[in-house]
């Protein structure tokens, strides 16, 4: 069974009696199932191994992008990313249909994540934030360095300890896991609506939905906070902010 949504997206149920009726049926084993389908991507289901030890099915969704952004660096051949799926028991009356589909979604959902964040790493406010936190360490190793110039210590391992220590300690800038955390939900926003309402799973659609309405414009503010650090990072004041931070020898 399955539903449109528009006129490019379509999602459709993976039959778990069929799937159990014919799992050792060679002729399924390289057969893979269309989940999620948009204009932009694909996410096919699909059986990868039967363990006899477990008494359980493996299987995995593969989601195939050919939209218009460039992730190739952060995907696999052929645009395409893998996530497994929680193995489905053989012979287990607990596990059901409904079991099922929640496992799908909740992999199409990590796989989506995955997508989104692929397409932020090539992202101006991803590359700025990368630029930013690369400054900071050479001004804050600068400043290190010295520091111990001035008190006349040259033997290459302390300095080495030192520097490390105290970038590590010092550091204030971390943008590029925020910028890659707020790229879930920017470019598929409706994305998960659509799986948790066609899955009808009422609890995720609620926290979905709520997550979106709280949420919207959290890009342009990281990318002001982005801009703001720039400005801190050039000026004088951090340059005092980082020697106040120095520890003697």
């Amino acid at each position: 069974m399955s539903k449109k949504f528009g006129i490019s997206t379509e999602i459709k149920y993976i039959d778990l009696a069929e799937i159990l009726a014919n799992y050792k049926n060679p002729k399924f084993w390289k057969k893979s199932w269309c989940v999620f389908k948009t204009k932009d991507f694909e996410c096919y289901w699909k059986m990868t191994n039967i363990d006899i030890t477990d008494n359980c099915i493996s299987s995995r969704v593969e989601l195939h992008y050919h939209g218009k952004h460039d992730c190739k660096e952060y995907f696999w051949d052929n645009n395409t990313k893998t996530s497994c799926c929680s193995s489905i028991p053989i012979e287990n009356s607990d596990y059901t249909q409904e079991v099922l589909n929640r496992n799908i979604v909740s992999t199409i959902q990590t796989t989506i994540d995955y997508l989104e964040k692929a397409i932020i790493a090539n992202s101006y406010d991803y590359k700025e934030a990368q630029r930013l936190e690369r400054d900071e360490e050479e001004r804050l190793t600068e400043v290190a360095e010295d520091f111990l110039d001035q008190n006349n210590v040259s033997n290459k391992d302390i300095r080495e300890a030192y520097i490390d220590r105290f970038v590590s300690d010092a550091s204030k800038y971390d943008y590029t896991g925020r910028v890659k955390q707020s790229a879930i939900r920017k470019y598929y926003p409706s994305a998960r609506l659509m799986l948790y309402s066609w899955f009808n799973n009422k609890r995720k659609f609620d926290e979905e939905a709520k997550f979106l309405k709280e949420n919207m414009g959290v890009t342009k503010k990281l990318t002001y906070e982005i801009w703001k650090a720039r400005k801190e990072l050039e000026s004088d004041a951090f340059i005092e902010e980082a020697e106040s931070k120095l520890e003697g020898i």
